[in-house]
């Protein structure tokens, strides 16, 4: 059985100050409450690049990972199906940027929080 990171579990419980204020100007597409897939786009138009953790490069892409990739969203970095909720990483520059998604799949996924507390991968 594979335990889920502890950053996924805590945002499910305890949510994200982020989320209980207005994301800064340049964040502004990442309030709760927008749909992951316009995030997503205007991220990347951003010019963040996606960059899982190497260690879940690794994990075999299944179930709504997979869906979520294969659409193209590559920043995918982990899903706890049990809660459904995905979180997705990305960087710029030496930033980090870490989503937090809630949705049965991606076309519903919605943004309940994110956060710069992370490095980046690459």
């Amino acid at each position: 059985m594979r335990l889920f990171p502890l950053r996924v579990v805590l945002a499910l419980i305890v949510g994200n100050a982020s989320a209980a204020h207005a994301p800064p100007p340049d964040l502004i597409y990442l309030a709760p409450g927008a749909r992951m897939m316009v995030a997503n786009k205007m991220i990347l138009k951003d010019g963040w690049i996606p960059d899982p953790a190497k260690i879940t490069r690794t994990y075999p892409m299944t179930g709504v990972r997979k869906q979520i990739h294969d659409r193209g969203v590559t920043a995918i970095e982990d899903c706890a199906s049990e809660f459904s909720t995905c979180t997705f990483k990305y960087r710029r520059h030496n930033a980090c940027l870490h989503v937090f998604a809630k949705g049965e799949s991606l076309r519903q996924m919605k943004i309940s929080a994110w956060d710069k507390d992370c490095e980046p991968e690459s």
